[in-house]
């Protein structure tokens, strides 16, 4: 009787284990619940991969430290809370019941900021029916700086001479590389004095910047001209 006994508790419990690992096969997806509390964590490295999770939720409390996210693409995020963030590449963001400082000074506003920006000028008088050539700036900083404006200036004529007519002057701001090969031109007139340039033009190290002004008219006048740019 007693072995009959043994041998019918050894079947149950073969039966319970065969079910059991029957029914493993069709259990749900694992919920890992992680919990990580006053911890100091030098590197955290997550990688999630190849799973399909509805949704994600990161909460990142009492941390003083920058948080980098690098995404793959196509994925969305949201975030709740005040954040202080640096995007850099192209993002798509949707900003709801925020208040938000944004920072939109130019580049030309934050070089000044940074004392960044340079000036060259020079001046020249020019007789009628001839043009005279002048340099404004040579770059001898050893790195390529970036043009951001130009003026001309026909302002006063020579001693004894009458009025100059601003319409019978014009020039042309002309850029040359080390070698003395000229890359660019820019057209100008007296009566257009400031032109801004919008993209900037670089100008490599040992290039220069050279303004000639042609007189077309009766009167001698002096000139003058100036280069605004900006360092890397």
């Amino acid at each position: 009787m007693e072995r009959k006994k043994y041998a019918i508790l050894a079947l149950l419990v073969g039966a319970i284990i065969v079910l059991g690992v029957m029914h493993m096969g069709d259990n749900p997806d694992w919920t890992l619940p992680v919990s990580i509390r006053a911890q100091e964590i030098e590197n955290l490295s997550v990688d999630i991969a190849s799973q399909s999770i509805s949704e994600l939720t990161i909460r990142i409390t009492g941390q003083d430290v920058p948080v980098t996210i690098k995404p793959a693409a196509g994925v969305t995020f949201n975030i709740t809370g005040d954040v202080n963030a640096t995007v850099q590449g192209t993002a798509d963001i949707n900003i709801k019941n925020a208040e938000i400082t944004v920072d939109v000074a130019t580049v030309r506003e934050k070089a000044s900021e940074e004392n960044k920006l340079g000036y060259g000028d020079n001046f020249a008088s020019v007789d009628p029916g001839t043009s005279e050539t002048i340099t404004l700036f040579n770059n001898t900083l050893g790195e390529t700086v970036y043009v951001e404006l130009l003026t001309l200036i026909v302002y006063a004529p020579l001693t004894g001479g009458t009025t100059p007519n601003l319409a019978d002057f014009y020039g042309t701001f002309d850029f040359y590389d080390s070698g003395g090969v000229r890359f660019a031109r820019i057209y100008v007139n007296a009566q257009t004095d400031v032109k801004n340039l919008d993209p900037a033009i670089p100008l490599p190290p040992g290039g220069y910047v050279r303004l000639t002004v042609g007189n077309s008219g009766s009167s001698a006048a002096y000139f003058a001209g100036s280069v605004v740019y900006r360092k890397s």
